[in-house]
């Protein structure tokens, strides 16, 4: 190492913001992060923020293939393998899984598991001088040896490679910034994130890849692990719970796998799930019926064509929850239901015009009931009612799967080696928009802000009942109402991506005195 850089002959030199003066490229690349104190603005340390992407990039793909490499020559390749199968993630997809099962076995077999001496492995790979590794390797390996597993929730996106985050599993702890410049730009306000975190000198690090814990699952998620770990705590004490997530990582993937699970079971069973057909004999032109809907805000007439069961009709119709049929939030209001959306609108159902009938297609008994009385006020005497059909698909969904668990345990008797059939998406995935053409801005508005009112004024189970607008007053459920609007702010959020629109709860967060989630 050279003592005056400065006047060092024949070497490339650059300005160091560290030294205030100018360093040799060896000299830099031999000193930054460990005697060198270097600032985040510095374009050529590898922990700043104005380093090119791929330098973290190839350093990080180095570091992990020097890490695997000593742990091969450690537990020799069989082992490693071994432990590799183990620590795999249970997903489908073939990147994710490698690129988890090589981020736990680094993480836990290096700096979390001990040697017959007591000492991390990673201090064994220390004492021998960190063969192989060059300074910046070193560097990372120095912050990662106190690397953890947790969960991250996004404050807010600070610009296009950063976010504000908190540490859910240290709430103490300040807000800091998450650096990651290749992290989805989707990523809605408040999401939770399973991952591994690393703490660097400017800025901290996510791990790859991350799992994202809906926020309707956290509870449940979140009580599976700490009650996991307290039963681990009565044989190993003194093991954080961040220490045991970081152990059992992929079993931390499959409890949310779980609770998944177990929540689309209760959805399942909870819905008002029925497939609603009434049909109604004419009683004046049909021509004349489509003319009194096509005067009312909630009837879009669309393309006929066959669906399903229904063959193709003379005319058909979306029914939205607009104009006089926004009434019938009141009907759905505290219920889970199948909702089909149109230009950002909930729908009533659909309406069919056949040469001898029109039939009505609704998801819902309340919906159902909803439509046959307010089609009868509106045509008043020029349709007749003939028939209805009810179908409880919740009845449906459980004879299939009940059927399926049957043909698979027969097919596993009788063939033990063949795959049993993949179990059927448990919830029905929302039916997308009506067309291609963008939603009209106004629809929008007009059910952004029935939304807002019905958030300040509805009971809320999770707040005890009481409205959002009457928990606000007690500050004893200041928690619970602050995790509640986190949870509508980030589905508003993500639903803001996925349409294109800016929409907030700003004016709802102000009357909640919440102008901290603003």
């Amino acid at each position: 190492m050279t003592t005056d850089p400065v006047k060092m002959p024949g070497k490339k030199r650059r300005d160091c913001p560290a030294l205030q003066t100018f360093i040799s490229a060896a000299d830099c690349g031999r000193q930054r992060g460990s005697q060198l104190a270097c600032p985040a603005h510095c374009p050529h340390f590898p922990f700043g923020t104005a380093a090119p992407p791929e330098i973290w990039t190839r350093l990080e793909l180095e570091w992990v293939t020097k890490a695997l490499r000593f742990l091969n020559d450690r537990l020799g390749r069989d082992a490693l393998q071994a432990r590799l199968r183990e620590c795999e993630p249970p997903v489908q997809d073939q990147v994710t899984k490698v690129e988890g099962a090589v981020l736990q076995l680094v993480m836990v077999h290096l700096m979390l598991e001990r040697d017959a001496e007591g000492r991390p492995v990673v201090e064994a790979w220390e004492a021998a001088g960190f063969p192989g590794l060059n300074n910046d390797e070193r560097v990372m390996t120095a912050h990662r040896r106190h690397a953890r597993a947790t969960v991250v929730e996004l404050d807010r996106r600070l610009d296009a490679r950063s976010f504000l985050v908190r540490d859910l599993f240290e709430p103490d702890r300040p807000p800091f910034v998450v650096f990651n410049p290749g992290f989805s730009r989707e990523t809605a306000r408040f999401a939770r994130l399973l991952t591994y975190l690393t703490h660097y000198p400017h800025f901290s690090r996510l791990g790859v890849p991350t799992f994202e814990v809906p926020h309707h699952l956290w509870s449940d998620w979140e009580g599976r692990v700490r009650a996991e770990h307290a039963a681990a705590a009565t044989t190993m004490p003194g093991r954080t719970l961040k220490d045991f997530l970081s152990r059992s990582f992929a079993h931390a993937v499959e409890l949310l796998l779980a609770a998944r699970q177990a929540y689309n079971e209760r959805l399942i069973h909870q819905m008002d799930m029925h497939e609603c057909l009434a049909a109604y004999s004419y009683r004046a032109p049909r021509e004349e019926i489509e003319t009194v809907l096509r005067g009312k805000p909630e009837f879009r007439a669309e393309t006929p064509q066959a669906e399903g069961a229904f063959a193709q009709p003379l005319a058909a119709y979306q029914w939205l929850r607009l104009g006089e049929s926004a009434a019938l939030e009141e009907d759905l209001r505290g219920s889970v239901h199948l909702d089909k959306q149109v230009e950002g609108v909930g729908t009533v159902g659909k309406l069919r015009f056949y040469p001898e009938r029109l039939v009505v297609e609704t998801l819902s008994k309340a919906k159902h009931a909803f439509a046959r009385r307010q089609l009868e006020r509106y045509l008043e005497g020029r349709i007749g009612f003939e028939e209805e059909s009810v179908v409880n698909l919740t009845e449906v969904v459980a004879d299939r799967r009940r059927q399926e668990a049957t043909v698979g345990l027969a097919q596993q008797a009788l063939f033990p080696e063949a795959t049993p059939p993949a179990p059927p998406e448990q919830t029905p995935a929302p039916a997308s928009g009506g067309g291609n053409e963008p939603a009209p801005l106004e629809a929008l508005r007009e059910a952004h802000e029935r939304k807002c009112q019905s958030l300040l004024e509805t009971a809320v189970p999770a707040l005890g009942g009481k409205s959002p607008r009457e928990a606000a007053q007690d500050p004893g459920l200041r928690p619970k109402l602050v995790e509640w609007m986190k949870t509508q702010v980030h589905y508003l959020d993500r639903q803001n991506r996925e349409q294109g629109t800016d929409f907030r709860l700003d004016a709802v967060l102000d009357v909640l005195g919440l102008p901290e989630l603003k």
